[in-house]
């Protein structure tokens, strides 16, 4: 019989704070405890790596002038200290036993490593260990004797997710360690958890990756860090009264850390409005400040021009008045006129200019796209004539129409910021605007390849994107130079499996489908699904194309129902993916089934089967499917 996992918690005064692992008799470092302890604290089951690594690297921040700047680290003070170093750059992989490459980690944005670096990478899908076979250029992150003891012993396990790094307790021990942890315990680590989110998450468009940090953070920021701070009593907090406290002092005491810092305040109402703006409407009502706390926290802000307490307040007001079912001039005006004094900061200014944007594609309600509309020509006439900082291009870029952003474009940064060209690129072919997204794209991939080397996430990314809009634009040839190129600077460097490889792979066939070369589309994509494919969305959608390629192809025995097909390698898969790709995965049965019918090479006992499964895993979507 397996022993049960559990952890002891030590309370000696020398010992406190660390755990001993009962089944092993194992004591862990006073790192190890913590992380542990922190991650079995989290409300959701993994947390993404790079919370370990981006506070702790160069930070990518718009100033008040609305220009981006590279800065320093946080302050030793503003981020917790016992978390540094889990993941080391080295110029040595001296055959660690745990290492991963630096974009699996996540690193911040604009920050370069020394010099390239030889490693090994591992067998798709298999866990990270020792193997023997170098690759050349993969730039390496060695694991801390701390995080590897925790892998070794099963404490915490290392997930990917698409060639993301995630660490999370193992489940029969997430149960046992939580249970050690005090009320303090548990507001200190969470507070903590906090400072990590809160200096890793990037500033709107700062970063050419921004969006993807931002969604691999949400998880962790709307199951743990959003419930936290609204219990928090900030009301008792901004006060300098404590003798009403009673037994919450010691845990109010410990949250009040999180702003007693200048640098951490400022920091923490910097990520609740980029955040906040990053969810559009559907956020509004999880921001855990009233307007009124708002201005007491603000008091201790240092720099009160940031005005940044009054970006949510603004946000807050705006969505409850789009909840209105009268458009109200006076309404409008009383809220407008909260930031006034604000508009001549010209990162405040264009901050608004992304809430509206983003407020505009989250909202299709008739009545609020006319209050909108009153919005954004009250923002245009607001911004006037100040100067035209990169911020404010941005905005302004986003607010413009398809044929207005050439012009708008053009008399602002078209050769500037390697980061802020793509980041406008991606949120271009986001929009549609595929043209502009283009030209973008055509102009920064190169850089990109030179700037983080043909292996990086960045430069397939950005590689496969620009082959998207090809596609789409019809300029399938291009695409397939695009695709063809990119590809042929990863082959040796073996990266088929990773998620960036395939996404532009995928592309690349795409691109040879519109062109009608259906062999070598047939032959890109069923090598990606022999592999290990990094999550289901991509396992789904590479299976569906090769089953719509072999039906082009019209070949019979490539295209077949049974359980080994690509087809139904998808159905296995769709139970809780997107509702799109269930429906097109049924179409693809129904057209599958009539092709084979008419060939007479059906057999009923398959198509019934499949059928089925289909019914089966679609009962609880809308009946438009059939």
């Amino acid at each position: 019989m397996a022993m049960e996992r559990s952890a002891e918690l030590c309370r000696s005064e020398e010992d406190k704070h660390r755990l001993t692992l009962l089944s092993t008799g194992a004591k862990l470092s006073h790192r190890a405890s913590t992380l542990c302890l922190m991650l079995a604290c989290c409300e959701c089951d993994r947390i993404p790596a790079f919370l370990f690594s981006r506070p702790y690297s160069l930070q990518r921040r718009w100033n008040s002038d609305g220009e981006v700047q590279n800065l320093p680290p946080p302050s030793a003070s503003a981020v917790p200290q016992w978390s540094s170093g889990f993941f080391e750059e080295t110029i040595d992989a001296g055959h660690p036993k745990f290492f991963f490459q630096a974009t699996a980690i996540g690193l911040c944005a604009g920050h370069r490593l020394s010099q390239p670096l030889i490693t090994i990478e591992p067998p798709p899908g298999k866990p990270f260990g020792k193997h023997s076979l170098p690759r050349a250029n993969v730039h390496l992150f060695r694991v801390s004797e701390d995080v590897q003891t925790l892998f070794e012993f099963n404490v915490i396990e290392p997930v990917f997710d698409e060639g993301w790094l995630y660490l999370g307790v193992v489940g029969s021990w997430k149960d046992s360690i939580r249970r050690k942890c005090s009320t303090s315990d548990r507001v200190r680590l969470l507070s903590d958890l906090v400072k990590l989110v809160t200096f890793s998450f990037p500033d709107l468009y700062s970063e050419m990756l921004w969006q993807v940090v931002r969604l691999r953070s949400q998880e962790i920021i709307e199951s743990t860090i959003l419930p936290f701070l609204s219990v928090v009593d900030w009301q008792k907090l901004t006060d300098n009264d404590f003798t009403n406290l009673d037994e919450d002092y010691e845990s109010l005491t410990l949250i009040r850390k999180i702003y007693s810092d200048t640098e951490c305040l400022r920091a923490l109402l910097r990520f609740l409005v980029h955040y906040s703006i990053s969810q559009g409407f559907s956020t509004s009502s999880c921001i855990p400040f009233e307007y009124d706390v708002l201005q007491k926290i603000h008091f201790y802000d240092g720099d009160r021009r940031t005005g940044f307490h009054l970006i949510i307040a603004f946000k807050e007001q705006f969505c409850r008045y789009l909840s209105t079912l009268e458009v109200k001039a006076d309404s409008f005006h009383a809220i407008t006129y909260l930031v006034y004094p604000y508009l001549g900061a010209e990162d405040f200014t264009a901050l608004l200019g992304f809430a509206i944007d983003f407020l505009l594609r989250s909202i299709t309600v008739p009545l609020c796209q006319v209050k909108l509309t009153m919005l954004l020509a009250w923002w245009k006439a607001a911004r006037g004539v100040t100067r035209q900082s990169t911020m404010g291009t941005i905005a302004e870029s986003l607010l413009s129409t398809d044929t207005d952003f050439k012009n708008v474009f053009a008399s602002g940064i078209e050769d500037g910021d390697l980061h802020i060209r793509v980041a406008l690129a991606f949120a271009m072919a986001e929009r549609n605007w595929f043209p502009s997204a283009k030209m973008l794209l055509e102009a920064c991939v190169d850089k990109v390849g030179v700037e983080y080397s043909s292996e990086s996430f960045e430069y397939a990314l950005v590689s496969a994107e620009l082959v998207n809009c090809c596609n789409v634009l019809r300029q399938d040839s291009e695409g397939e130079l695009w695709g063809s190129q990119a590809l042929q600077h990863r082959l040796a460097l073996d990266l088929g499996y990773r998620a960036d490889s395939i996404y532009l792979k995928i592309a690349l066939a795409d691109s040879l489908i519109g062109q009608s070369k259906y062999e070598k589309a047939e032959a890109l994509l069923n090598d990606i699904l022999e592999g290990t494919c990094p999550s289901v969305y991509l396992t789904i959608t590479t299976a569906l194309r090769l089953n719509k390629v072999r039906r082009r192809l019209g070949d019979k025995k490539a295209l077949t129902l049974d359980k080994s097909s690509a087809l139904w390698k998808a159905v296995d898969q769709i139970d809780s993916t997107q509702q799109v790709l269930k429906v097109e995965c049924a179409e693809e049965v129904a057209s599958t089934i009539s092709l084979l019918r008419q060939g007479g090479s059906i057999e009923s006992p398959e198509a019934r089967d499949i059928i089925a499964a289909i019914r089966t895993k679609m009962v609880d979507d809308p009946i438009g499917w059939k």
